[in-house]
């Protein structure tokens, strides 16, 4: 199944491996560390997860907190540099320097931004085979989907109410690689807000009308805060989607230090109106 990305609820992963480097410069382009070894120091803020540059001293054992503050255009770091590569490159092919240190290498600009500063442009050779394993961003989004609910136009009071999430099925999710390095999600639970004050409800995956996720309405939707299609006046029922992550590269399972255990996707909200019917019992004549 295709992965739409979405700007919220998106997780992100930077995985940097920066290994020795003999990269010419034609001016003072920050040089590579011996010592970025490796990254996965992760992140979280706003339900965006990012990892960033992290320093691990050769032969220390420790791996410390990253060495800049990572935030967008940047991608990696170098020392307390924030930087980025502009690719492709803007210059023409015809003005790059020779001799090239590699059939593949890329003269392009780095920009790198010391902290509290503006970035600035370095020119520099890109190795894509080398500087892929450092420079690398893969993002993960739950899918969109539409909460659905069976009685489909009104609900009824004491009668339980089924939903489910339509436009999506029991498939993994894929992150675009990284360098190799993908983050996979399972399809794990629904989490359901009926909206009528109940607490959230924790529900069995579910795609297609079934008796998977229900609730039961105690009362009439006459105060609710939205109003259905026809007007009538709704409880403002949502469910979001959590999916079970992994990450893996090449096929095989790898400890991807402060990937979250889930992803929740964003809210998809309906309007639920619930009637209260009204049981008449007559007597017959005899």
């Amino acid at each position: 199944m295709a992965t739409r990305i979405r700007p919220s609820n998106v997780v992100t992963v930077l995985f940097t491996v920066a290994a020795t480097l003999a990269v010419p410069t034609a001016q003072a382009s920050p040089a590579t560390s011996a010592h970025d070894a490796e990254c996965g120091a992760a992140r979280l803020e706003a339900g965006v997860v990012g990892y960033g540059c992290a320093d691990e001293r050769v032969g220390s054992g420790r791996r410390a907190d990253p060495t800049c503050e990572i935030s967008a255009p940047a991608r990696y770091c170098i020392g307390d540099l924030a930087c980025w590569t502009a690719l492709p490159s803007p210059i023409p092919e015809s003005a790059w320097p020779t001799p090239a240190p590699a059939p593949d290498a890329v003269w392009t600009y780095r920009f790198c931004a010391a902290p509290g500063q503006g970035y600035r442009p370095y020119f520099h050779w890109h190795l894509p085979r080398t500087e892929e394993s450092w420079q690398a961003a893969g993002h993960l989004a739950a899918p969109d989907f539409t909460l659905r609910s069976n009685p489909p136009g009104l609900s009824v009071v004491n009668l339980a109410t089924w939903f489910w999430a339509d436009g999506v099925d029991d498939a993994t999710i894929r992150g675009t690689s990284a360098a190799g390095l993908v983050v996979v999600g399972t399809p794990a639970h629904i989490e359901l807000d009926p909206g009528d004050g109940s607490p959230t409800l924790r529900c069995a995956w579910s795609y297609t009308a079934s008796d998977r996720c229900t609730h039961t309405y105690r009362h009439a939707s006459t105060d609710g805060p939205v109003t259905d299609p026809k007007g009538r006046p709704a409880f403002r029922a949502r469910a979001r989607l959590v999916y079970t992550l992994q990450a893996r590269r090449d096929g095989h399972a790898v400890d991807l230090p402060g990937l979250p255990d889930e992803l929740r996707g964003a809210w998809s909200p309906a309007p639920i109106a619930v009637a209260e019917v009204q049981t008449v019992t007559t007597r017959g004549r005899g």
